[in-house]
């Protein structure tokens, strides 16, 4: 078993949460902290970008060569029924929790992904891709070149044109995730001989990737969102060593636990902080105290959340599927 891609799963997973704690509470934290408070927000942001990416791993690792009979089906009816169980309930809190009116439109934008669950649609977009590359035969260097030439025309023409927010969801913001999961999925064994005979430059990248996005934060806007250019860089060094160290630690109870219920982790999170930060006195605290506060309490309640409703009838359509299996019963001699 790869525990490797659990340690992926997992710290992708605690990273968003984590990020979303951060930008609730922002306005506690004091104005001359802010700029370092952000740097870590910046970096944060390569947790969606590594979610997706490993999903486009795992399916090029198993199916580089031919696909499965209903191969998008399978994968379908567990990711878009909780996409649009979350766009109702992100309305509903909207509705009972913060006290707005509903709004039929902005249920409708939901629909459409214009929420926290937008990164459905790029997996969606992926597996597309995918089935693309497999059924017209597509060149390694063909995806190369094909992927190259998107982003390019998409940091070129689109980001200096239109808001972060209305091209998240296109695949020309993530082509190059596209790209780098699938060479890491279809030459698997050879990437991670690779990084094993080479911990000093996948540290090293890391910690370089870390630089040029401090620096662009610093220097250019002071920008926090995942869509960024530097994020590239960042997101594929700090992949190589989630891989790195999940060889040795992927198996630890608590990336395990994270790993199983990642998506559903994802889903429900947010409405979880909503809740949190609108019932109880987060902002009266020190930030030192209420971000670490809200994040492990948003953990283990999406946790409790995930689980419980995996063990009622059709309850994964809601939530996502939880892989947790229960412990395993003593054989008796």
């Amino acid at each position: 078993m790869n525990h490797e891609f659990n340690m992926v799963r997992a710290c992708a997973c605690l990273s968003i949460t984590l990020l979303h704690c951060m930008l609730f509470l922002r306005d506690t934290v004091p104005v001359t902290m802010l700029d370092i408070y952000d740097i870590f927000r910046v970096l944060l942001c390569f947790a969606t970008p590594a979610f997706v990416m490993l999903s486009e791993t795992l399916i090029a690792r198993s199916y580089h060569q031919s696909l499965p009979d209903a191969f998008l089906g399978k994968r379908l009816k567990f990711i878009v029924a909780p996409f649009i169980a979350f766009a109702i309930v992100s309305e509903l809190v909207k509705v009972f929790v913060v006290g707005e009116a509903f709004d039929p439109m902005r249920l409708g934008s939901y629909l459409l992904g214009k929420y926290h669950g937008w990164f459905v649609i790029v997996i969606v977009q992926f597996y597309l891709m995918h089935m693309a590359i497999v059924k017209f035969k597509l060149s390694q260097l063909s995806i190369i070149l094909l992927t190259s030439f998107i982003t390019y025309f998409h940091y070129k023409y689109v980001t200096p044109h239109i808001d972060h927010r209305d091209y998240k969801f296109i695949f020309t913001t993530w082509a190059a995730f596209f790209c780098f999961g699938y060479f890491i999925g279809r030459y698997y064994q050879q990437v991670i001989a690779f990084i094993k005979q080479n911990t000093g430059l996948i540290y090293g990248l890391a910690i370089l990737s870390i630089a040029i996005s401090t620096a662009n934060f610093i220097y250019d806007g002071k920008l926090v969102h995942s869509k960024l250019f530097e994020n590239i860089p960042l997101t594929i060094s700090l992949f190589g060593v989630l891989l790195l160290v999940g060889l040795k630690f992927g198996d630890r109870w608590w990336v395990q636990t994270v790993s199983r219920s990642s998506y559903g982790i994802y889903l429900v999170h947010w409405p979880v902080i909503v809740i949190y930060t609108t019932y109880l006195p987060m902002e009266s605290l020190n930030y030192w105290l209420s971000i670490p506060l809200l994040f492990i309490m948003t953990t283990i309640t999406s946790i409790v959340i995930v689980r419980s409703f995996n063990n009622i009838p059709l309850g994964h359509y809601i939530v996502g599927k939880d892989n947790y299996r229960g412990p395993k019963k003593a054989v008796a001699k």
